[in-house]
């Protein structure tokens, strides 16, 4: 049998024949009717239809002809894309008081600050109870966790030059008295901006330099208040020439050529400055200071005999004689370097608090104490007392009333402590104050609280062996913490960053 034959292959249609494209002439013509090479005009385009008037629509319909065609400008703008979204404002970090949450506020109400008492009389200065040593150079310890140190101070070069003082701008302020005013509690605020308006490369004369800090001033104190500043503005201790013991005589003058002294420096430029004043009764004593070195005597060690390593001035103010150490005033030492600030506490202290730290070599009578005159074995051989950092004084914190008074606590119990401010009419008010707390070597962090009777106090366990050190809240976040509650504190207390100052240490015995 044969094989069938294939099936024919499917005919292929043929493409249909392209349409002839003709060819473009180079030259263009056109006939009367404006035809352009036979190509008739593209025809106009329509007008926009006109959008439905709106009552509330204020735009009146403005058009424009262009040609045959109109352009509606009204409706051309309402087609324009909707405007962007406003973005959202960044979150604001909430306030010491938001941070807390409704709940805690419910179940830890703020008491209401304990009443102001009467303002007391003067106190003579026999019946001040003992202070403790001098305000320890060392820098306080470092509380465990995150902490933030405020920059340090850049000074320039070249400053401008002051604008002279005008007699219509004076500050007016009040005389203190001894009788109305306690010396302690009196705002020199104004009188501490004053001095610093002054630095010593504009200085002319010591005698130009007298007349412009204390001519605004009508009371001796603040005449003296204004030198005080001054000097702890522009005068930096000479560490290199304490340390290397090449310590030269230096009068006023070459104080203020150099800008350097020691404490005698101090001492006679703050006299000369105070006579050129009009201040008459001032005079420099010397004598031992327990500051930077001193190590209170152990128990069995001999009496070591008088030591000359310090000077201070005597001064009548406002009929009233006080004691004034424009060194230690004017900063610290801090290891080998020296620690630049302004120290009231030694413009202000009282003869007892003074004469804790000062003993006179010259005459017991410097002492100006209205009983008998302090010994040399009662001055040096005071009992050890806690470590004080010099927060403690620039905050006013009274150490005739820090308890426990005595170092070398006894560990392994519960102990009491207690901080109270120097002076009665000074604000106890939580918002005008700081959070202070106790640290011990297990890490408990407990805060002083409020004790009715112008003081803060806390009674916390010790363990065996441990350190108790006081510290202050001095940041949360980068702000101020003066005015934070112990509630505030309790709860932000590793929710935010916070910085910190020593107050005090006790060693364990």
């Amino acid at each position: 049998m044969s094989r069938p034959p294939p099936p024919p292959r499917r005919a292929v249609p043929t493409p249909p024949p392209r349409r002839p494209v003709p060819a473009e002439p180079s030259d263009e013509k056109r006939d009367a009717s404006g035809i352009k090479n036979g190509i008739s005009p593209a025809r106009a385009v329509p007008p926009i239809p006109l959008r439905k008037p709106s009552d509330s629509s204020s735009v009146s319909s403005v058009t424009e002809r262009e040609g045959t065609n109109t352009i509606d400008k009204s409706r051309l703008l309402a087609r324009k894309p909707p405007p962007r979204p406003v973005p959202p404002l960044p979150r604001r970090l909430p306030s010491l008081n938001e941070a807390i949450p409704p709940s805690l506020k419910e179940i830890l109400p703020v008491p209401p600050p304990p009443p102001r008492p009467p303002l007391p009389s003067r106190k003579r200065t026999e019946d001040a109870p003992q202070i403790d040593r001098a305000a320890s150079p060392q820098t306080p310890p470092e509380v465990p966790g995150r902490r933030r140190l405020p920059p340090p101070l850049v000074r320039g070069s070249t400053p401008p030059p002051p604008p002279p003082v005008k007699l219509s701008t004076k500050p007016v302020l009040e005389t203190p008295s001894t009788d109305g005013v306690c010396i302690k509690c009196y705002d020199f605020s104004a009188v501490d901006h004053h001095a610093s308006l002054f630095p010593k490369h504009n200085i002319q004369s010591l005698a130009t330099l007298a007349r412009d800090l204390t001519e605004p001033f009508q009371s001796e104190t603040e005449k003296a208040r204004a030198i005080y500043t001054w000097l702890s503005h522009n005068i930096i201790y000479d560490v290199q020439a304490f340390f290397s013991g090449n310590l030269q005589h230096a009068t006023p003058e070459s104080t203020v050529r150099s800008g350097l002294a020691v404490c005698d420096g101090y001492a006679g430029l703050f006299m000369h400055l105070a006579k050129l004043a009009g201040i008459r009764q001032v005079s420099k004593v010397t004598g031992h200071g327990k500051g930077f070195g001193y190590a209170p005597l152990q128990p069995g060690q001999p009496l070591p005999p008088p030591e000359l390593n310090h000077a201070w001035n005597r001064i009548c103010l406002d009929d009233e004689w006080r004691l004034i150490d424009a060194c230690w005033g004017a900063g610290n030492l801090n290891g080998s370097v020296w620690d630049q600030r302004l120290n009231p506490y030694w413009f202000t202290a009282d003869a007892t608090e003074f004469g804790k730290q000062h003993y006179p070599m010259d005459d017991p009578k410097n002492q100006l104490l209205t009983g008998r005159p302090c010994t040399w074995q009662e001055y040096i051989a005071e009992p050890l007392r806690p470590m004080i950092y010099g927060d403690f004084y620039n905050l006013n914190f009274d150490i005739y009333s820090l308890e426990p008074a005595l170092d070398g606590l006894r560990t392994g119990g519960r102990l009491s402590f207690r901080i109270a401010k120097r002076c009665l009419h000074m604000s106890t008010a939580e918002e005008d104050n700081y959070v202070a707390f106790l640290y011990t070597n297990d890490q408990a962090r407990t805060p002083l609280v409020a004790d009715g009777s112008g003081g803060w106090s806390a009674t916390v366990y010790v363990p065996p062996g441990s350190d108790v050190t006081l510290y202050y809240v001095k940041t949360v976040e980068d702000r101020d913490g003066k005015g934070l509650t112990v509630e505030e504190f309790q709860w932000m207390y590793g929710r935010r960053a916070m910085g910190t100052g020593g107050l005090a240490k006790w060693n364990a015995a």
